[in-house]
């Protein structure tokens, strides 16, 4: 199973520029988390101290970060690791830049092998808007 926590902020700027944020919890900053299916996407997150609202996607469970509960401060960035190191857990930011007046891209997330599930949280955060 594919393990993707996640924390999605966006504010819209000044020029009326919606800025998009997404910080990943991911295998060296490059790969996402997998686990073997013998496990519940409870029994790998409880250990690890991440809460948050779960979201099932095929094989891909979402986890919308808790900030208040999870101790973000107390895990890796994707800065403070070896690059070779490919197994430790990390946090690694993305920027989206968008156009609000008519949602054209000026910046898009990074080419990376994370980008399907970046496009995926986009997609869940603005399907939950109101």
């Amino acid at each position: 199973m594919i393990i993707i926590p996640y924390i999605f902020n966006e504010k819209i700027l000044k020029n009326k520029m919606r800025l998009q944020t997404v910080n990943i919890l991911c295998q060296g900053g490059v790969e996402p988390w997998s686990e073997t299916d013998e496990n519940t996407v409870t029994d790998v997150l409880e250990p690890n101290e991440i809460f948050g609202n779960v979201q099932k996607q095929s094989n891909t469970y979402f986890i919308e970060v808790n900030t208040s509960k999870t101790n973000i401060q107390n895990m890796y960035s994707y800065d403070e690791i070896d690059p070779e190191d490919t197994d430790i857990l990390c946090w690694r930011r993305f920027y989206r830049l968008i156009d609000a007046s008519n949602e054209k891209e000026w910046i898009s997330w990074l080419p990376c092998n994370l980008k399907p599930y970046l496009d995926s949280i986009n997609n869940l955060k603005t399907k939950s808007k109101p």
